[in-house]
């Protein structure tokens, strides 16, 4: 693992294939202390390489949306046990970074604008709905029969806010910001969410 991770440090590639690859070795095999660590080293490293590398609010969103896609595709092939465990832990915490820089970096900026009222709202409720099954997961024994027709239902949920929202809420959303903030919101989003993945590894 570490030699990935070296390899991935010393030579750049494609910005947003580098940061999916990075940010999912660190989602499947950091958990606690080390994943906080590692992750804070890295993102400061990525904040050094990618300050004139263009980048928008929309790519830094699809980075975290395609971890997500891979952790649930993980979580429903997994089996009881440790390893179960350890995939559902790092997709509630990507959901919860990415819930709380979205809400705060793009979301309240959209949600300003009419044009972007009601999508935001729709967008909103479906935190609030993953939210509420990531909870029920997480109180119930991970063992039992239930356990996984929660979990998929929570794939199903997840799907399709992402399908939505990378379709329709993009589109209106690129019409309400400048190039500009799309520059300057992925930046801020990008650094909330490192923020955001630290504190809840060391929660």
């Amino acid at each position: 693992m570490l030699d990935v991770l070296g390899v991935a440090m010393q030579h750049r590639f494609d910005g947003a294939l580098w940061r999916i690859r990075v940010r999912n070795a660190l989602a499947h095999f950091f958990v606690g202390v080390t994943f906080a660590f590692v992750f804070e080293s890295w993102h400061r490293q990525l904040d050094e390489e990618d300050r004139d590398m263009p980048n928008t609010i929309f790519e830094a969103l699809r980075e975290s949306h395609a971890i997500q896609r891979t952790l649930i595709r993980r979580l429903l092939l997994s089996d009881v046990g440790g390893k179960r465990i350890t995939v559902f832990t790092c997709l509630k915490r990507e959901l919860a970074a990415h819930e709380a820089a979205e809400e705060r970096y793009f979301y309240a900026r959209i949600l300003m604008d009419d044009r972007g009222l009601q999508s935001t709202r729709d967008a909103l409720s479906d935190h609030h709905k993953m939210d509420q099954i990531v909870e029920d997961l997480e109180v119930s024994d991970h063992g039992r029969r239930g356990w996984m027709a929660t979990a998929k239902k929570l794939s199903a949920e997840l799907h399709d806010h992402l399908r939505e929202e990378e379709k329709i809420f993009f589109q209106i959303a690129g019409k309400i910001l400048s190039a500009r903030e799309k520059t300057v919101l992925a930046r801020k989003y990008s650094q909330e969410y490192a923020r955001m993945h630290v504190k809840l590894a060391t929660a």
